[in-house]
């Protein structure tokens, strides 16, 4: 386990573009986010996925479509926070660690943003390795795993949890 502190957003920032080989946008806005989000909490605890136990709730976090939508649209910034809490609502239960669902653009950094504003940890990981255009190319979903239930929320507040999903390539 360790801090992550503004200082480490930086190079976290220009490694996910690297990393990300160009897909998922540029991580500048993910980075002005996370560096806000920080601002505000101080830090974040990052923690290895061997240090959490079989128990653990974990949520993975991002976002969805064209990059391009979010510099022409600004987010709030709360966003992914809002999906997480109407999907700990749906199950009634807390999650105990954020996942990044990819190392590209901005969604390198949304797990930060819902890890400062929900105060757990975010774990040290990558659903894909890059960036990905597609959700049912990420790690998590291989050998049967489900993108169900998925909860999404936008800039006005609203939310949605879809407790079934047919087809992770049609969320």
């Amino acid at each position: 386990m360790w801090e992550l502190t503004e200082e480490d957003l930086e190079p976290i920032a220009i490694g996910a573009g690297i990393l990300g080989t160009g897909g998922g946008g540029n991580p500048y806005l993910g980075y002005l986010r996370a560096r806000e989000a920080l601002r505000r909490v101080g830090t974040v605890e990052v923690v290895d996925p061997t240090e959490l136990g079989n128990a653990d709730e974990i949520v993975v976090s991002g976002g969805m479509g064209s990059p391009v939508v979010s510099y022409e649209k600004l987010p709030q910034g709360d966003e992914e926070a809002n999906a997480v809490r109407a999907l700990e609502r749906h199950l009634g239960v807390r999650f105990d660690a954020v996942a990044p669902f990819e190392m590209g653009g901005g969604n390198s950094m949304a797990p930060l943003v819902v890890s400062a504003a929900l105060g757990i940890p975010v774990i040290d990981g990558d659903g894909m390795g890059r960036a990905f255009p597609e959700l049912q190319m990420i790690t998590y979903l291989i050998y049967g795993g489900s993108a169900a239930p998925a909860a999404l929320a936008d800039e006005r507040g609203n939310e949605v949890v879809l407790s079934e999903v047919t087809d992770p390539k049609w969320l």
